[in-house]
């Protein structure tokens, strides 16, 4: 038996048994023999029609073994820019000692006689997308049913690998959508139109004008990531620029991995009031305060911003509860508290701290792609600039991982001289933007009232 036979016949055997254990729960596997051959006969009988679905379909996503054998050879004659018709196909499978499994030089001459014409290809292949995507779904669960039933599986692990074969398969789905380079200019016309009337701030604002006036407000799918010392105000710089865009009606999603929810909530309300954040945790105050705090609440309540203070997430877990944010509630921009906080899927046991920032690093880039919205990471700086002369932290400096800086559109360094030097402004916190992959990096000047966790435009009060 040769080898290119025997994986057929393990292929086949893998489909049957798939398809015996789904008639044990009473239904075959979802497939469409008809739909099959009319895209295979489409393809062989007008070679253009592989041009429309090419992109859609791979062999795996037909059912049927010799269906998968026959657009397996159509795809390769297509990258090898070789002509594709009965005698093309046939000539390839049999090169390939594959002509017998596929049906033979009659199963090539059948296909071909039942379609008269590539028109409706594409909304075919898309059928017979969506089928093989509910065969690999019934094929993960059934796996992860059995293995649930196993007393030596670790539930977390086995969790982790689900959500990771689901994420596969939605990359699978994401690929299906493309937009022809002409639209694209076209979309992008208007936005730099729409653009024009708003000062050409293309993104979502930050809140600080001078920020986003070298920003144009932070872009959908750029990685920006806020790092900082202890003490620099990187969660509070966050949270406000959150507030701020809240209160435009703007949808926000939070991971909040340190701080609890009512921690947040008290620094919104001290700096939405003006009330001292010591004041509002320790309690005592005044009638007009309570006031104010009132007002403040039925705007807060109001706030289209959505918090998971859950610790221990792994970012497998906050992709999955960004993808349902975004389906359910359209948010349009997404803050993480903090990166190293994140930790590791665990699927790759002999992994370091290091590689799994990598890995989390990437798979937040990827999903601010995937979701096209702008990602604020935040993220800890290591000692090394407490050793230096100029503490002003420099993209060395990161904690953990080149990767973060080599994933990130942006790094933004939050840093306050009064911090380590007592005569410098109590209130100056310069943002220096270390990194900006499509701008200009430099430093602004902004203002930091501690006391009500607030940040302004430095020169307003200045």
């Amino acid at each position: 038996m040769t080898d290119k036979l025997k994986i057929f016949k393990d292929n086949f055997e893998r489909r049957k048994n798939n398809s015996e254990n789904l008639i044990d729960y009473g239904k075959l596997p979802p497939q469409s023999k008809e739909l099959e051959e009319a895209v295979l006969g489409a393809i062989i009988v007008d070679s253009k029609g592989i041009q429309d679905v090419i992109n859609i379909l791979n062999a795996d996503c037909f059912y049927f073994p010799q269906y998968a054998l026959i657009y397996g050879v159509c795809a390769e004659l297509y990258h090898e820019s070789q002509p594709i018709d009965s005698l093309t196909v046939t000539q390839k499978l049999s090169a390939k000692g594959q002509l017998e499994s596929a049906g033979g030089a009659m199963q090539i001459i059948n296909l071909c006689n039942q379609i008269g014409s590539s028109a409706h290809i594409e909304s075919h292949a898309l059928i017979l997308k969506e089928k093989y995507i509910s065969r690999k779904l019934i094929e993960i669960q059934q796996k992860s049913i059995a293995k649930c039933y196993e007393d030596t599986t670790d539930v977390f692990n086995e969790l982790n690998n689900l959500i990771t074969e689901i994420d596969k398969i939605s990359s699978q789905i994401n690929k299906l959508s493309s937009v022809s380079f002409s639209d694209q200019v076209a979309n992008r016309i208007h936005e730099l139109k729409e653009a024009a009337t708003h000062n050409y701030k293309t993104g979502i604002e930050s809140g600080l004008n001078n920020l986003d006036r070298v920003t144009l407000g932070f872009q959908p799918s750029d990685l920006i990531v806020l790092a900082a010392r202890p003490a620099m105000g990187k969660t509070a710089l966050a949270l406000d620029m959150a507030r701020k865009q809240a209160l435009k009606g703007v949808p926000v999603g939070v991971f909040s991995l340190e701080m609890a929810t009512s921690q947040l909530i008290d620094r919104l309300f001290s700096a939405h009031t003006g009330i001292d954040l010591k004041q509002i945790r320790k309690g005592g105050l005044q009638r007009e305060q309570w006031q104010r705090l009132d007002e403040a609440t039925n705007q807060i309540m109001d706030f289209n911003m959505f918090v998971c203070d859950k610790g221990g997430l792994n970012v497998n877990e906050i992709v999955s509860i960004a993808k349902a944010w975004k389906l359910k509630h359209g948010i349009k921009i997404i803050y993480i508290d903090y990166l190293q906080l994140i930790n590791g899927t665990g699927t790759n046991k002999s992994a370091n701290r290091e590689q799994e920032i990598s890995e989390t690093s990437r798979k937040l880039k990827s999903l601010a792609k995937e979701l096209n919205v702008p990602i604020i990471a935040l993220s800890q700086l290591s000692r090394k600039c407490e050793e230096r002369g100029d503490k002003r932290p420099m993209l060395s400096d990161l904690r953990e991982s080149g990767a973060i800086e080599q994933d990130a559109d942006m790094v933004i360094f939050p840093f306050r001289p009064s911090y380590y030097d007592e005569n410098a402004d109590a209130e100056l916190c310069e943002v220096i933007i270390a990194k900006y992959r499509n701008g200009e990096i430099g430093k602004i000047d902004i203002r930091f009232q501690k006391e009500i966790q607030k940040f302004s435009d430095y020169e307003q009060f200045f």
